[in-house]
């Protein structure tokens, strides 16, 4: 049996082991806990949807299927337990205002799911309550080409493999490139160097592992696509913050960490193997939460017909803390690291190059979000992103000397204010 062959056999078993996971125990129970915010002012153009709601008490929680009921407390939060595995409808209702009802809550044995519920300004309720990924109106300006993604439409994507910009890919005025093992975006016939990263009012330059300078894409994403909280993707007429944006603008939210109580989970996907981590600040002021990932193709082979094996290591991480019930801080963290080793192969003679490739990449950023009462909110940005890439290169012909060395850095600062009123 060859290498490529026990590398399927692996794989499907690793599939395999995963469906039995999830069908164990489908007559346990599970639990449901959340918070309840107010969007107090209209989402601003470039301030990240997610980020500076008023937190609510009071608000009635109810699975309707169940007529099972919890009242949020001084801090927003909630929470139900004892519900049995299935797909439920939430109904929301704060005081003095209509019942709002979503459907599509899935519970399963053992866990306890989270969601996030923003309501609007009464003035502006739609009859409509969003839970785990907050949607928000697009601007006027940008209605014609905005999209707004949901979370789940990622994670359940057939060929999305849980990377956001493969996701993107799929939409109307997106193209894909030549090359099938990269996610590059080519939005209404542009250049891929012409699109925008914007994860938590953070600008990154790419998101992607094995990136090269000079390009916006890659083989795949340093994101884990469980954190995502709801994804804004432009494709023209950008606000002003984006002006020198030609092509688009990729504006990610992060969902923060468990306000109530620490947890985690370990996931396996083609992304590779992983862990996230959450757990509440200053009792449930703040929340932190952190995701690491590594592949895994080097644990079955050396080899997937490149002369080597892709490694890379992620790691993803959010802190939130509402220092008062107008400031909200925020940091920020997105780092990726790969390598990989070509070795020259017996069946190919005339392959003498040994190519050692590799890099790293990490953003960072602090926010501070202040309200000023509910006819403007102010965000103070400090990010600061930096790569570097490498490349060695050296000849079996000349007893594997060094031919060709790359070594690449770059790095930028940048502080920024948005005032909205």
């Amino acid at each position: 049996m060859s290498k490529c062959d026990q590398l399927i056999y692996v794989f499907c078993g690793l599939l395999a082991c995963s469906g039995l996971i999830d069908a164990q125990d489908t007559a346990g129970v599970g639990g449901l806990n959340g918070s309840i915010a107010r969007a107090v002012v209209s989402t601003p153009a470039g301030v990240a949807p997610s980020e500076g709601p008023r937190r609510l008490a009071g608000v009635r929680v109810c699975i309707v299927e169940l007529s099972k009921c919890a009242t949020s407390d001084e801090l927003g939060n909630f929470r139900l337990s004892e519900i049995r595995s299935g797909v439920y409808s939430l109904a929301v209702q704060a005081q003095g205002e209509p019942p709002l009802r979503q459907p599509g809550i899935e519970i399963r044995a053992g866990l306890d799911a989270r969601v996030e519920v923003l309501l609007s300004l009464p003035e502006n309720s739609r009859q409509e309550v969003i839970v785990s990924e907050s949607i928000f109106l697009a601007p006027e300006e940008v209605k014609g080409s905005s999209f707004l993604v949901q979370p789940r439409e990622i994670l359940k994507s057939a060929g999305a493999i849980q990377d956001v910009s493969r996701y993107v890919q799929t939409l109307p005025g997106v193209a894909i490139g030549s090359d099938d093992l990269r996610n590059d975006l080519i939005v209404r016939g542009g250049s891929p160097l012409e699109n925008l990263f914007v994860i938590d009012n953070i600008d990154i330059p790419n998101i992607n592992n094995f990136a090269n300078f000079g390009t916006s894409g890659g083989p795949v994403s340093t994101l884990d696509a469980n954190l995502i909280r709801d994804v804004n993707f432009l494709t023209g007429a950008f606000p002003a913050p984006y002006s020198n944006r030609l092509s688009s603008v990729l504006q990610i939210a992060q969902r923060e960490g468990d306000r109530q109580g620490f947890s985690g989970r370990a996931d396996l996907a083609f992304a590779g193997a992983g862990v996230i981590l959450e757990g509440p600040v200053a009792k449930g002021k703040g929340s932190w939460i952190v995701s690491a990932r590594r592949s895994f193709l080097d644990a079955f082979t050396d080899d997937i017909g490149l002369g080597g094996v892709p490694v890379n290591y992620n790691l993803n991480a959010k802190f939130v803390y509402d220092a008062s019930p107008r400031d909200r801080l925020w940091f920020v963290n997105i780092t990726g690291y790969d390598y990989i080793n070509i070795r020259p192969r017996a069946n190919e003679p005339d392959d003498t190059l040994t190519v050692r490739a590799g890099g790293w990449r990490s953003a960072s950023g602090f926010n501070w979000q202040r309200l000023f009462g509910s006819r403007g909110v102010g965000l103070l940005g400090l990010t600061h992103s930096e790569a570097a890439v490498r490349e060695t290169q050296s000849d079996r012909l000349l007893n594997q000397q060094t031919s060709f060395t790359d070594r690449t850095k770059e790095g930028e600062s940048t502080l920024k204010y948005d005032l909205s009123v």
